[in-house]
């Protein structure tokens, strides 16, 4: 088979226009050059005459600028060479030491003669280079994208697969959205600008997943950030939120500064500042809550605008449950549409919770604490106000007795993760 000579001259000016393209220096450019070299002498190939090497006995000198490239292979000279050695060690009398002054320990350094690199060997280390050049990209990727974890951006719908994923490009990188972190209902379409939540970076061997979201909470969370004045300054903190991707989400907020009314500043008047976000999110229903480190007090306002007359608490080694009094004309509002209602309320508060009307506590002989609501406590600008008027047009009327049972059993069972538990179904 013939020998091919490689055009150093041409590949080295290829790999520096490879380097400026992607903006890498010329010493990285230079040691992902050397690193392809050597890997491809670790072993023998079928088109290469030159014996396999450790990866320690090759030394590799490139200079961009110079238009050189020196590989030697590098011995160690012995008496005798074991089997085990045969490739890294030369044996004193080997034709290629003779009339040096050489004796055993000292190194021999082989030139290799790049026109010995057959056909074959020149294209491996074509193909290492470029894998090496891909994988550092990658990685460079992942690094570039840190800093957005846990950030919002506008991102590009690349490709999309009704039901199973979206494919979204962002400053030339491509994100990936699977089906569960669209947000309901949602049907995208290519060249669409879409705003997205990074919600993992997930590091691989060679490079970066990229995970947007529209479904998790988070969202929300910067949605409110993003849009909400005194949450951008801290005058307003964010507690605590959780979400129902497309049905509710229930954000819980404190204020830092005595005279602001934390629920009051996100809503705005007649729910002004509010009202981007919920586009946003396709008209899905937003409960902003005061804060309290008072469990009572916090699922008070959690419940609004349904209203309870008591609480009861009662603990396990395991969980917390908190059973909540109503009457009986308020026992449908409180658990909400799907039992979703009360299922946030009690991740938001950290409690099992347990609906009872107050014919059913009085049946059981239950006593409870008294739960009472300030008559001048609420402003033009409230959450009871806001949500009553916002309320969604729901018959519970027209709700079955088996319905009405199967959203009891999912009250009990406020630990389950519901959004996992649909799409097992």
């Amino acid at each position: 088979m013939a020998k091919n000579k490689l055009a150093k001259s041409s590949m080295l000016e290829a790999v520096k226009l490879l380097g400026e393209q992607n903006e890498i220096s010329s010493e990285l450019i230079v040691k992902i050059l050397s690193d392809s070299f050597i890997k491809a002498f670790e072993k023998n190939g079928p088109f290469d005459s030159l014996k396999p090497v450790e990866l320690s006995k090759i030394d590799v000198n490139i200079d961009l600028d110079k238009e050189i490239i020196d590989i030697k292979r590098v011995w160690t000279v012995a008496d005798k060479v074991a089997e085990e050695d045969r490739f890294t060690h030369i044996g004193i009398d080997n034709e290629l030491l003779k009339g040096k002054s050489l004796k055993a320990g000292d190194i021999f350094e082989e030139e290799i003669n790049l026109d010995d690199i057959l056909y074959g060997k020149a294209q491996h280390i074509k193909v290492l280079f470029l894998q090496k050049l891909k994988e550092h990209e990658k990685a460079k990727l992942y690094e570039e994208f840190k800093s957005k974890k846990d950030q919002l951006i506008v991102a590009t719908v690349f490709k999309y697969e009704k039901g199973k994923y979206a494919i979204l490009e962002f400053e030339g990188a491509s994100v990936f959205m699977p089906s569960r972190e669209f947000l309901p209902g949602e049907i995208y379409e290519l060249g669409q600008k879409l705003l997205v939540y990074i919600l993992e970076i997930e590091k691989e061997t060679s490079g970066a997943q990229i995970i947007a979201s529209r479904a998790d909470a988070n969202f929300v969370r910067k949605l409110i950030e993003k849009e909400i004045d005194d949450v951008q300054d801290g005058v307003v903190e964010i507690v605590n939120i959780v979400r129902e991707a497309g049905m509710k989400t229930k954000v819980a907020v404190k204020s830092n500064t005595p005279e602001v009314d934390p629920v009051g500043a996100i809503i705005g008047v007649k729910g002004s500042k509010i009202a981007p976000i919920i586009t946003e999110l396709k008209g899905e229903r937003i409960d902003i809550i005061k804060w309290s480190d008072d469990t009572t007090e916090l699922i008070k306002e959690a419940v609004l605008p349904a209203k309870i007359i008591g609480v009861k608490y009662e603990s396990t080694e395991d969980s917390q449950t908190a059973i909540v009094i109503v009457e009986d004309d308020q026992f449908l509002p409180t658990i909400g549409k799907r039992g979703i209602n009360v299922m946030l309320v009690a991740k938001l508060a950290n409690h099992k919770i347990d609906v009872k009307t107050k014919t059913q506590a009085s049946e059981e002989n239950m006593e409870y604490e008294p739960v009472t609501y300030s008559t001048t406590r609420f402003s033009s600008n409230n959450n009871a106000d806001y949500l009553a008027s916002k309320e969604e047009n729901f018959d519970f009327d027209e709700l079955t007795l088996d319905e009405i049972a199967e959203m009891g059993d999912d009250i009990e069972d406020n630990d389950v993760d519901y959004k996992k538990k649909d799409e097992e179904e």
